[in-house]
Order: structure tokens, then sequence, then C-alpha cells
């Protein structure tokens, strides 16, 4: 009788690596989570399942500003480029400004960085509308050659 690392909650669809990449830390250190979303999928979690608002995992992490989430994520193949409302992680990352999980996601060879969400905006657009709190983000995508005229 093992538990189901897939195993998903009724109303919101989740499972438990959503929840470990949503919720509030008390008294894990992001280091913790990392270690159980390497040990889940070992036990053959899907890094890549989608929630009921089509929230990917990495989503959450992303949004929560979770670096050891994120990285745990990536190590272990979960899809950088999973559009929510037609936002890829990437672009969640430069609109709040979140240096350390862009350059992240801008290393790992599977992420895409000339998406378009549903509107026409692209990274660099997202990153320079939040270049007051964060140009590091603008530097680290002018370092990976984007396209500066590229219009939305």
């Amino acid at each position: 009788n093992k538990a189901d690392p897939n195993q998903t909650e009724s109303e919101h669809n989740l499972t438990p690596i959503h929840v470990l990449c949503d919720a509030p830390y008390k008294g894990q250190t992001l280091t913790d989570r990392a270690d159980l979303i390497h040990l889940m999928v070992k036990k053959g979690a899907d890094v890549n399942h989608l929630d009921k608002h089509n929230m990917a995992s990495i989503h959450k992490a992303v949004i929560h500003n979770h670096v050891d989430c994120t990285q745990a994520l990536l190590e272990e193949k979960a899809n950088p480029n999973i559009a929510l409302e037609g936002d890829t992680a990437l672009v969640i990352a430069a609109r709040n400004g979140q240096s350390k999980i862009l350059k992240l996601l801008l290393n790992n060879k599977e992420t895409k960085i000339d998406v378009r969400n549903e509107h026409g905006g692209t990274v660099l657009h997202f990153a320079a509308a939040g270049m007051i709190d964060s140009p590091e983000c603008v530097e680290l995508l002018l370092g990976q050659g984007i396209n500066v005229n590229i219009q939305d």
C-alpha cells in the first residue's frame, strides 16, 4: 500500500509537488523542498502535471520565487515552456524581476526565449516593464542576444 506521488486532491487537482512549490515555508528550508521534489520524481511523480487552472509546478515555484524548487524541477526535466495564460516561466520571472530564476531558466537548454504571450508581448517587454526594480533581468536577456527591436 504505497503512496501515489501523482495523487491529486479533488478541489484544485494539485499533486504533492504542486503543494511543495506553492505552500509557504513553515519550518522547512528551500533545500528540504527541493530534496522532496527529487524524491517524489524518483518515485514516479510527474513534474509537468497541470492543476485545475492549467498551472504546472514550475509556474508555482517561479511565482513564489522558490529558486531551489525551480532548480530541482528543471533538473527533473520540468518543461519550462508550458504557458500559463500565455506566459511561460521565463516571462513570469522577467515580469517579477526574479533574476536568479531567470538565470536558471536561461541556462536551461530547453527554455525558449523567443516566445510571445497571447497579447504579443515578449520576455524582453516584461523585463523592461519591471526594470525599475530589477535591471538585471534586462541585462541577462540582452546577454542572450535577444532582439532589442522586437515589437509587441
